[in-house]
């Protein structure tokens, strides 16, 4: 009764809860268009994109994202300008109306101010990368907002200057772009600061060649800031990477920038102005609008989106010191151990057997050689994906990856990985050394070691193959050849064609040309007894159906009437005969060789391409036995696979065991007994180190416990004297101060060779502590054991290791008195306080401190 009112309660607070669930589900998917400024491809604003799309997508992973290129960068003529207003008015006239519009740098910018209310009204547009704005038009719309693109050039300066100190002149590169005037503005701004700490030329917007000349002849007192320079005075447009390349690889001293575009690229840093944090930064306030909140009430952010970022190695390069960056700096490229940086990217899957075997021969390669280095592994997996729009996006991904990382190397396998790279590495890893395995088809293997390339070529061998097939069936009048049109089908006809003309004159081919599985299956069945099969590749037939390599063996073999020939190690065990066999092993062995001389110091220019990697004769005995091939027809060289064992073997076998247990069993009495032996002299040897201090070969502490508890028994037994010597060394402390403790350790030592000159055989040294001694003298009366401290002091004090030092001895004497006898321990007592009291003694009579 009384839980109905908490229960209307609940069903009325989760009335606005479901509706408030229902509005948020239905702003899922917003409309959303992105104008930029530029072209796809460029890289400021390919990161904005970045920034935007997934920051936006994040919030709402339905959301409909557009893209409109205005392509300003190469064109700015008001005339077109006028012709795009003109085709976006027409393309967007009669479209749904988006929820919200981004506008990227400046053209964009001033374009969409200019005229969005026509194309797109009450649209609500946030802008970013915007260096300049048309404030007053700005304040007349209540629908846009956005993020200013700041350009913190005084920082990056002062930087600079704590970084180069000696620096007297501050060089300054710009372009007459929007983008450097409008930045050319603020330098204009800050000029009487700038020039109150150093000289400050803006050298001419020449062609990047005679501008990388120009930086070239700067002294080292110079600083090099490079702000905008994408156009020359010329008109010729320059990638940002090409001219951060050009100009650093000119530079005596380093450049620094405010844009991070150039990062990565040969500038040092600075207070950098992200692409990516201005876009993420903009799709922040998109959401805010996509979840109802108005532009009006969201003020433009001017303060921008920079990043204080430094590249270790230009840092290392120009010998300047990491202390001398801000604290909260980021610092890429840092590398804190000597390992490598390697990529390895594979053309197929990681499940695929040949790319398996060739990571590893790569990978215990690297063992033998104790190489670790540090890698990175792609697996392209292109047996199922070699669509261009997938490609596309792969090398996408590998921008977004590898665009921080320094690759020392990059190593691929396989046509498709290696044609990938060659068409991208320049893009994506700049002259970084390539390495490839497993290619099998090169045209000219000379030019790649100029372009800093080198690697092995997968060298199959086709004739030897088929003379081995030959050799075993002699009566061969036809070979069937079966391949298809991949990539590395391709590649196997042209090398097939080579080897034409080197088979004899009476053997005819026929070609399965372009079939299905099934259709290969019932040719297979139905060839005569002159006919041998030789399986190149058939990894996708003509229905587009894809198998992998041991699928295709293993399907053709199970009903082909005659031995199916093969090249690759992947066939065998999958229903071929063999051939002569190439190995993604050897491949991955031979790769890692020369990897490993790259990292090692050796240019590739020293190292042409391994144009024969390694191969074995090889076949399968069960795959001879099922087509009756005789024995006598099998070359002595080839390597059999599951050959059984014959009955003589075996017998061989079982009595070499058996007179190897025989051996092993009379060995291992024998070791036993010496184990026996030299285990009680371990014991002994071990019990007498631990109780003996290794430095003086004196008992321990241990040991004197022990002893002296028996000494003291055997001497009330027998009713004999006993006596105990407490000796402390006088100022070892000074020695080991002035000296150092090798000193320190001689005088200990000399202080127990001097004991031992003066004590008998049967009495025991043991060390106490650091410079302290004990000595027990059994059948001893404590007048001889005066006698002995005595000696052993005049003894040391003769020596002369410190001038100045007082050496010698502080002793006190023990006795056991049979009329009231000690315990050990009281004896020890005893001689110790007599000991202290000597020492205390001498020094007031010397007035000098004993340590």
């Amino acid at each position: 009764m009384y839980h109905i009112p908490y229960l209307l309660l609940l069903i009325l607070l989760a009335m606005p809860l479901q509706v408030r669930a229902q509005t948020s589900q239905e702003q899922k998917a917003p409309q959303v268009l992105i104008f930029n400024s530029y072209h796809k491809g460029y890289s400021w604003s390919d990161q904005i994109l970045t920034g935007i799309e997934s920051t936006i997508l994040h919030a709402f992973p339905g959301a409909d994202v557009r893209v409109e290129y205005m392509d300003t960068k190469r064109n700015t003529s008001d005339q077109y300008l006028n012709q795009l207003f003109s085709f976006y008015r027409e393309k967007y006239h009669n479209q749904p109306k988006f929820d919200l519009i981004f506008a990227c740098d400046d053209n964009a910018i001033d374009f969409l101010l200019k005229w969005a209310e026509e194309i797109f009204p009450s649209t609500p547009v946030v802008f970013c990368g915007a260096n300049s704005i048309d404030t007053k038009r700005l304040q007349q719309l209540t629908n846009v907002t956005g993020i200013m693109e700041y350009a913190d050039i005084g920082r990056t300066i002062n930087i600079a200057l704590e970084l180069q100190p000696e620096a007297t002149k501050l060089v300054v590169i710009n372009d007459t772009t929007i983008t450097g005037r409008n930045v050319g503005e603020e330098l204009t701004r800050l000029a009487p600061d700038i020039t109150s700490k150093l000289e400050m030329i803006i050298l001419p917007d020449l062609p990047l060649k005679a501008l990388a000349e120009t930086v070239a002849r700067l002294d080292k007192q110079t600083i090099i800031l490079l702000l905008a320079y994408l156009r020359d005075g010329n008109g010729t447009y320059y990638d940002p990477e090409i001219t951060a390349r050009t100009l650093s690889s000119a530079a005596p001293v380093p450049i620094y920038s405010v844009w991070d575009f150039y990062f990565n690229h040969g500038i040092i840093g600075g207070v950098l102005t992200s692409g990516y944090l201005q876009g993420e930064a903009a799709a922040e306030i998109g959401i805010r609008i996509l979840e109802g909140e108005s532009p009006a009430q969201i003020p433009v952010d001017r303060n921008g989106a920079n990043i204080l970022l430094y590249d270790y190695r230009q840092l290392q390069r120009f010998n300047l010191s990491i202390e001398n960056i801000p604290r909260d700096s980021v610092v890429r490229n840092i590398n804190y151990n000597e390992q490598k940086n390697i990529l390895f990217l594979h053309s197929y899957s990681s499940e695929n057997f040949w790319t398996r075997a060739i990571i590893h021969g790569i990978e215990e390669t690297f063992t033998r050689q104790n190489l670790f280095p540090n890698t990175f592994t792609e697996f392209m997996d292109t047996k199922r994906y070699t669509d261009k729009p997938y490609l596309h996006a792969l090398t996408q991904m590998l921008q977004r990856k590898y665009t921080q990382t320094n690759l020392d190397l990059i190593v691929v396998s396989d046509d498709n990985a290696y044609n990938f790279i060659l068409k991208q590495r320049n893009f994506l890893f700049g002259n970084t050394p390539l390495l490839f395995c497993g290619v099998n088809y090169l045209n000219n293997a000379q030019w790649l070691t100029a372009q800093n390339i080198t690697g092995v070529i997968e060298s199959y061998d086709i004739l030897g193959t088929l003379q081995l097939g030959l050799q075993l069936l002699p009566e061969t009048e036809k070979i069937f050849i079966i391949n298809d049109d991949t990539t590395t089908g391709k590649a196997n006809m042209q090398r097939l064609q080579e080897i034409l003309p080197k088979l004899p004159g009476n053997i005819s081919l026929e070609y399965s040309g372009l079939t299905s599985m099934q259709e290969l299956q019932q040719k297979v069945a139905t060839l005569d007894s002159k006919t041998i099969i030789l399986l190149m590749s058939f990894t996708k037939d003509k229905d587009n159906y894809r198998f992998s390599f041991e699928e295709s063996a293993r399907m053709i073999s199970e009903k082909a009437s005659r031995p199916v020939l093969g090249f690759w190690d992947f066939y065998l065990g999958n229903g071929i005969i063999g051939g002569v066999i190439t190995s993604g092993y050897d491949q991955g062995k031979t790769v890692a060789a020369l990897a490993i001389r790259i990292l090692r110091g050796d240019p590739i220019s020293s190292l042409p391409v391994v144009e024969q990697s390694p191969v074995t004769p090889t076949l399968d005995y069960d795959i001879l036995k099922r087509f009756n091939i005789p024995s006598g027809n099998i070359p002595a060289s080839v390597q059999l696979l599951n050959e059984p064992t014959s009955f003589l073997k075996q017998y061989q076998t079982l009595t070499y065991t058996i007179l190897t247990i025989i051996i092993l069993l009379i060995s291992l009495i024998s070791l036993q007994a010496i184990k026996i032996i030299l285990q009680k002299r371990t014991h002994r040897r071990l019990a007498k180190l631990a109780e003996t201090d290794p430095l003086t070969g004196a008992k321990n502490r241990e040991y004197l416990k022990r002893q002296l508890s028996i000494m003291v028994e055997n001497a009330k037994i027998h009713n004999t004297p006993l006596s105990l010597c407490y000796i402390d060394l006088d100022n070892l402390k000074f020695i080991n101060d002035t000296l150092g403790h090798n000193a320190g350790d001689s005088y200990i030592l000399l202080t127990v060779n001097s004991i031992r000159k003066h004590v008998r055989v049967d009495d025991v040294i043991c060390r106490v502590g650091g410079d302290e001694f004990i000595i027990l003298l059994p059948n001893c009366e404590k007048e001889k054991a005066l006698e002995v401290c005595r000696q052993v002091n005049e003894d040391i004090q003769r020596r002369d290791i410190l001038p100045g030092a007082s050496l010698g001895i502080s002793s006190g004497i023990s006795w056991l008195d049979h009329t009231t006898p000690s315990t050990a321990g009281e004896l020890i007592e005893q001689a110790d306080s007599r000991m202290y009291r000597e020492k205390m003694a001498r020094k007031s009579q010397t007035g000098t401190t004993i340590l």
